[in-house]
């Protein structure tokens, strides 16, 4: 008698769990018309802000000859206020950091990079470098 319980509930579990193993793979034609039939479409809201531009520098390079050359940079797009800074200081220096134009003057004949940052965190960089022998 107590197998017929066991039995029992072992018949219920199979009637209740197999028709969900059996189920049919999706047709992936059915998908690919699903998709054909409803095609992606972005939609920008009329109060959405404008992208914001890419920041860029000019010149990105500059050749140093020699100490106390003075370089010009300015940056453009991105969101104002820039943000200048120098990698190294020892090698240049800039004079004001939140100008623009920004001006770059050579300490020492040595690679340096000069970065730019607008306000939305976008950055630029320009490099000097002294004369390829």
């Amino acid at each position: 008698m107590t197998t017929r319980p066991l039995l029992l509930s072992l018949l219920l579990m199979s009637v209740l769990l197999l028709p969900a193993c059996e189920r049919d793979e999706p047709n992936p034609d059915d998908t690919r018309q699903y998709l054909d039939d409803h095609p992606y479409t972005l939609d920008r809201r009329p109060n959405a802000p404008a992208p914001i531009p890419t920041l860029t520098v000019t010149p990105t390079e500059a050749t140093v000859e020699a100490a106390g050359d003075v370089f010009t940079f300015t940056a453009s797009g991105g969101k104002p206020p820039y943000k200048w800074k120098v990698a190294n200081l020892a090698y240049g220096s800039i004079a004001d950091d939140n100008g623009n134009p920004c001006t770059y003057t050579v300490l020492q004949v040595k690679r340096n990079t000069l970065w730019v940052k607008d306000s939305s965190g976008q950055v630029a960089t320009a490099t000097l470098c002294p004369p390829t022998p």
